[in-house]
């Protein structure tokens, strides 16, 4: 749910496959707690968008994207957009967004200028978290892990690369190499395979128990029928979980930081 702060032009793309041209017009939204990100129309919805002003807009099913680091959402297949839909919450931000600054709102804004890669520099890295001791600096985790409790809902999941094809031993996760022979290589363990297994990037426990969907339907479901291999993914999203987190001190490229890892 969001508002239409800024309507682009309707523009004309070609399809780089099919050659075949294509309608398409942005919308800049805009939510109650100053999170911008961009909608895109396609075809016949993007031609027939004659909406003015700043409406309310609600969002069902459409497609997100990481394209470039930035989030961003697009109308595909069965997707729905409900303009200026008669329920609270969209009186509410209604209400938010007529009270708010137009300048400060633009300056938002300013940072997509059509390109919704720059969405990015909207989404902030988690805060380390308060330890303990309030005043206790990032520097004295040290080799200690601290692990905690998050509750948080699940805003994206990458779906285009959370699996990737594995050396079949049990006892190795390495990815493996395409020999294009029929056989797989596997340089940790020096040895060639006739197949390999899928792995989730997350660990496999904690990924399927999210997903309530095991890797191998999860594989079969991309490769036979895309539209299910969507809805698992969709059916976690703004579902609230309790994560245990642990956070630890990392050094990558003489830079200190802190990583969090489920």
């Amino acid at each position: 749910l969001g508002v239409v702060e800024k309507i682009g032009e309707l523009e004309h793309k070609v399809a780089r496959a099919s050659q075949r041209e294509l309608l398409k017009r942005d919308l800049f939204l805009i939510d109650d707690t100053k999170t911008a990100i961009t909608l895109t129309l396609w075809g016949n919805e993007a031609e027939n968008f004659k909406q003015h002003g700043h409406p309310i807009i609600a969002v069902k099913g459409v497609r997100i994207s990481d394209f470039g680091g930035g989030v961003s959402l697009s109308t595909v297949g069965d997707g729905q957009i409900h303009v200026d839909p008669d329920i609270p919450e969209a009186h509410k931000l209604r209400g938010w967004f007529e009270k708010q600054d137009a300048l400060e709102i633009g300056q938002n804004l300013s940072t997509f200028s059509g390109d919704s890669s720059s969405s990015s520099n909207l989404y902030k890295n988690l805060v380390p978290v308060a330890l303990a001791d309030p005043n206790r600096k990032t520097e004295a985790v040290g080799d200690n892990a601290e692990y905690f409790n998050v509750s948080g809902s699940v805003m994206y999941i990458s779906r285009e690369n959370c699996m990737y094809p594995a050396c079949p031993s049990p006892d190795c996760n390495k990815k493996i190499a395409d020999l294009n022979t029929g056989l797989y290589r596997c340089e940790k363990c020096n040895k060639d395979f006739p197949s390999f297994k899928w792995r989730l990037l997350l660990s496999v426990h904690t990924a399927e128990k999210l997903l309530n969907c095991d890797v191998d339907r999860l594989v079969n479901l991309r490769e036979q029928d895309v539209d299910s291999y969507d809805a698992v993914f969709d059916n976690v999203l703004l579902k609230s979980f309790i994560f245990r987190l642990r956070a630890k001190q990392e050094i990558y490229n003489v830079s200190t930081k802190i990583k969090f890892h489920f």
